[in-house]
């Protein structure tokens, strides 16, 4: 489905991935995108730094919240805020 989108992208578009590993396949039907690409991932050494525009590093949440420092409530409303401020902000 990621293809798709990517398919059918603008150069003025942007498409923002959310990926925990931003591994290929994920990042290889996005690589084909004709706009912009932001990359939302917990993977600091992703490989695709020369494909995507702006990558978020998000801290890694493991599956069981007690075992976590983070609180998933949190994270959401952290992701919520990011996306809001992507939306509004300039790509220029």
């Amino acid at each position: 489905m990621l293809k798709e989108y990517a398919d059918h992208m603008g150069e003025n578009d942007l498409l923002i991935v959310f990926s925990n590993s931003a591994q290929a396949e994920v990042m290889g039907p996005a690589s084909a995108a004709n706009g912009r690409i932001l990359l939302v991932t917990t993977n600091a050494s992703h490989a695709y730094a020369d494909v995507v525009d702006r990558t978020v590093v998000l801290p890694f949440l493991p599956p069981d919240p007690e075992m976590c420092s983070v609180s998933p409530v949190l994270m959401d409303v952290f992701v919520e805020l990011l996306v809001s401020y992507i939306s509004e902000a300039s790509w220029e």
